[in-house]
């Protein structure tokens, strides 16, 4: 399990020289707002650090390091997701990125592989929340992580009823649990529903 933290946490030093490590100790936090210098080499070393983590977990039937696989699908997700560029809703600004930067440059990304990658994050995180739903309410907060990503990445995608659709049935059950940790939960499910149903889709 050590190694496992260590693979992850290398990983994200390889793409962030501003922090020092993946906060194994508040695992699912977000790192999609920590800004990097990380290039194309940064990131596939990133990828295979965390590849190499799931290939230490594999087969592995101990509940905690089942834990741990689907601790590392999640942050794959979160690896890929800062890895992407700006979501549509930041359009505006992409005809200044285009004139480049007064040397020459021309930031450009490819749409199909940005969707590419966000279909793999999908694929990441329902993995994710599928392995973390059978530790129950232990692992509530990380399975609804998932869940709220994975609904934000359909509506990046043009599916924004299928991420609507996620969260609510996400909300149904956190109400049927009915629990001072769910209660917690389902206020920041509703609030991201409502979020989702404003934001404008892709």
């Amino acid at each position: 399990m050590g190694e496992v933290r260590a693979l992850r946490s290398l990983a994200w030093m390889s793409v962030d020289d501003d922090t020092d490590a993946y906060d194994e100790h508040g695992a699912g936090e977000d790192h999609h707002d920590q800004e990097g210098a990380a290039d194309g080499t940064d990131r596939r070393r990133a990828r295979a650090l965390m590849e190499r983590a799931l290939d230490v977990l594999d087969g592995s039937d101990e509940p905690q390091l089942r834990y741990e696989r689907a601790q590392t699908w999640l942050q794959l997700a979160q690896l890929l997701d800062d890895g992407l560029g700006p979501d549509d809703e930041d359009d505006e600004d992409d005809d200044l990125d285009e004139e480049g930067d007064g040397d020459g440059a021309v930031s450009e990304r490819d749409p199909a592989a940005d969707a590419a990658t966000r279909e793999e994050m999908v694929r990441l995180l329902d993995r994710a929340a599928a392995a973390f739903a059978e530790f129950g309410e232990a692992a509530l907060r990380d399975r609804v992580q998932c869940l709220v990503r994975a609904a934000w990445t359909e509506r990046a995608l043009g599916r924004a009823g299928d991420g609507a659709s996620r969260l609510d049935a996400l909300v149904g059950e956190l109400k049927e649990l009915g629990n001072e940790a769910a209660d917690g939960l389902l206020r920041h499910a509703e609030y991201v529903r409502e979020q989702l149903a404003r934001a404008p889709e892709a």
